[in-house]
């Protein structure tokens, strides 16, 4: 056991300004080994590095997220974009989804993006052609 007001941490050393900052022992029991004194160090250094963005990032999953049901959404422009939307788009010269229109599936595989596999419906026909295909299941 240590003594009472015994600093049991570690000092580590900023890999960006050279200070000196004190890791206190229950962030390393934790696991807890860090390079930098403040998350502004932490920031700059991994500005330099370019590792803030994209395939660098330690966050990077392929650029897609897979929702529950199987549909794929990608990062369009900073925007969150379900993928058969921008396939269809981008294959229709990027002319804009009227208001009220769905982007079907046509073999109900939502990870199917293949264009051959997309059609645009009224969103009245679209509900009505899953109903119709749920009740007769």
């Amino acid at each position: 056991m240590s003594e009472r007001g015994k600093k049991t941490g570690e000092y580590i050393i900023c890999q960006v300004c050279s200070e000196t900052k004190y890791v206190f022992p229950s962030d390393l029991k934790r696991g807890f080994r860090t390079k930098f004194c403040s998350r502004k160090c932490n920031g700059i250094w991994m500005k330099k590095n370019k590792i803030t963005a994209g395939k660098n990032n330690a966050m990077w999953k392929r650029g897609y997220n897979i929702q529950e049901g199987g549909r794929c959404i990608i990062n369009v422009n900073g925007k969150k974009v379900p993928r058969a939307r921008y396939v269809w788009m981008s294959h229709n010269n990027y002319f804009p989804i009227p208001k009220g229109f769905i982007i079907h599936h046509k073999n109900l595989d939502p990870s199917d993006d293949n264009i051959n596999n997309l059609i645009l419906l009224p969103d009245s026909i679209h509900k009505s052609l899953h109903i119709a295909l749920r009740c007769s299941t």
